[in-house]
């Protein structure tokens, strides 16, 4: 469980999310000792946004494989909290399989 204290998030720091989502497809593979997650979204860019950059939060997940419209893509940086995607484009099919300990999560985020 987090024990670290909420920041406070005002109105005027909301920006316009950079790409909107057009479609999500979700597939499982549960398995004893791990599952692997495969997460489908059509992406299409906000107008209002200046921003061409797309932040995913995830964390306790082991990266697997990242395409774009069914080629690897790899202009990505990874951080613990997630990862953000670069110049990905206006309209684009991102794939992110990955793989995490639904059983060692202890945090009562995510799948557990």
């Amino acid at each position: 469980m987090r024990t670290d204290t909420p920041k406070t998030i005002y109105l005027k720091d909301y920006t316009p999310a950079p790409f909107l989502v057009e479609h999500m497809d979700l597939s499982f593979d549960l398995r004893e000792d791990n599952t692997t997650v495969v997460s489908t979204v059509r992406y299409k860019k906000n107008p209002e946004s200046v921003s061409s950059n797309l932040t995913l939060n995830g964390e306790h997940q082991k990266l697997i494989s990242v395409s774009i419209d069914g080629e690897a893509y790899s202009d990505y940086e990874t951080t613990d909290k997630g990862m953000v995607i670069k110049d990905a484009g206006d309209v684009f099919t991102l794939v992110v399989t990955s793989e995490v300990d639904p059983e060692g999560n202890t945090s009562l985020e995510g799948l557990y």
